[in-house]
């Protein structure tokens, strides 16, 4: 498996963020002990562990709700099938930091007050805390960039059910201990069907991504950390027991045999990272292209998902698959002469801590090109992400000829 960043959009991230705090980094070290907490018909609300080191030279808020100065943590679990790399949970809720343990798990720690996370040290939260829904509030509140939350207006601020004006924009803290144990059980939780769980002959991952405030952008590579699981159905109860130890960086770098590749957008939105796998060519002298599209912190989101061809390149066999099992809201295909593009409808942007995949057969072998996405909000910045990958480029073939140039 390789592994290539964009230099130029890496280097720019670490002179440029409007609310850049010089020497904080923070690392996810562990993440570990998946379980269910939850189910409801076939649909498993999950939660796990996970471990996070300062390794920066610089204290990190950890402050509890409704103060804005804390970490959030995103969690996500993804398949491979069949080299075919999806995720398959939907777009689960975020966990809200609410105080620091300052534990020595990563070197000594000499802070003690716990609303920071002090350098050296470590803080844990367990699968059981994690999965607590007083801690969990929506993903699109927080801006993944900047690391910003507001909490007048918030979930946490309005309650559920909602408590109504004034006190719903008041900046209190509306939502209760009773208002979160009275949600379905699945609710806010990692959410799995199990027609995605039980997939024979399956790899699968979970895991988790940080979001500090003010990080530079070149340290967040060490923001998510990963693990394999083996899922087993026991007992009308999913029981997930870990294969080997932790994998730190994005969840794509688990895809086994594919190139990994990334972009942000300049020194002004978050970062997307794309996978590629090929295969072939077969008997017909067809090659497989496969491709998931990760937006890690970006907050303007993907509107498209456009990959450069060659004018001859003939392509047939594609196909999508997002998060929410909609298929009103699935990504449309155009095919030219010059690209094929999949584009977003209005209401499934591709947002920040989720995963994309996107196939085709080709006529053509790969060559070194471009993937763009192009941005679905707008903002400072480009218009356009431009990923280089591996794309249907000129390849010799036995059967049909030279595939494209």
């Amino acid at each position: 498996m390789r592994h290539l960043l964009v230099l130029a959009a890496l280097c720019g991230g670490l002179s440029s963020q409007s609310n850049q705090v010089p020497g904080t980094d923070a690392a996810l070290a562990t993440t570990d002990a998946l379980g269910m907490y939850g189910r409801t018909g076939t649909l498993n609300g999950l939660a796990c562990g996970v471990t996070v080191c300062n390794v920066g030279t610089v204290l990190i808020h950890w402050k509890a709700v409704m103060d804005p100065r804390h970490p959030v943590y995103a969690p996500i679990v993804c398949r491979e099938t069949n080299g075919r790399f999806l995720q398959i949970s939907d777009r689960s809720w975020v966990k809200h930091g609410f105080a620091s343990i300052n534990g020595s798990a990563c070197n000594t720690c000499n802070t003690s007050d716990g609303t920071v996370l002090g350098p050296n040290c470590s803080d844990t939260y367990d699968a059981g805390l994690n999965a607590d829904r007083y801690w969990l509030g929506p993903p699109e509140e927080i801006d993944p960039w900047l690391g910003a939350w507001s909490p007048v207006g918030s979930y946490f601020d309005r309650g559920d059910p909602d408590v109504g004006a004034p006190r719903n924009t008041d900046g209190v803290r509306s939502f209760s201990s009773s208002m979160a144990g009275a949600l379905p059980p699945t609710a806010h939780r990692i959410r799995v069907d199990d027609a995605d769980l039980a997939v024979p002959g399956s790899s699968f991952w979970y895991g988790q991504y940080i979001v500090i405030t003010g990080e530079p952008e070149g340290r967040r590579d060490n923001n998510a950390v990963a693990r394999q699981v083996t899922p087993s159905f026991v007992s009308n109860a999913w029981r997930f027991t870990d294969v080997g130890g932790d994998r730190q960086g994005p969840m794509l770098r688990n895809w086994q045999g594919a190139t990994v590749t990334s972009a942000a957008n300049g020194v002004d939105n978050g970062r997307f990272y794309v996978g590629v796998k090929v295969t072939g060519p077969n008997a017909q002298g067809q090659w497989h292209y496969e491709y998931a599209l990760h937006n890690r912190d970006n907050s303007r989101g993907g509107a498209s998902f456009r990959i450069a061809k060659c004018p001859s390149v003939v392509v047939s066999n594609l196909g999508f698959h997002d998060i929410d099992r909609l298929p009103a809201t699935d990504w449309t295909v155009n095919v030219s002469s010059t690209e094929i593009a999949f584009f977003a409808p209005p209401s499934n942007p591709q947002e920040w801590n989720t995963i994309y995949s996107f196939w085709f057969d080709a006529d053509a072998g790969p060559g070194a090109g471009n993937a763009q996405v192009d941005q679905a909000r707008p903002g400072p910045g480009a218009a356009t992400i431009t990923i280089p990958t591996d794309v249907p480029g000129p390849a010799y073939m036995q059967i049909l000829g030279a595939g494209c140039g």
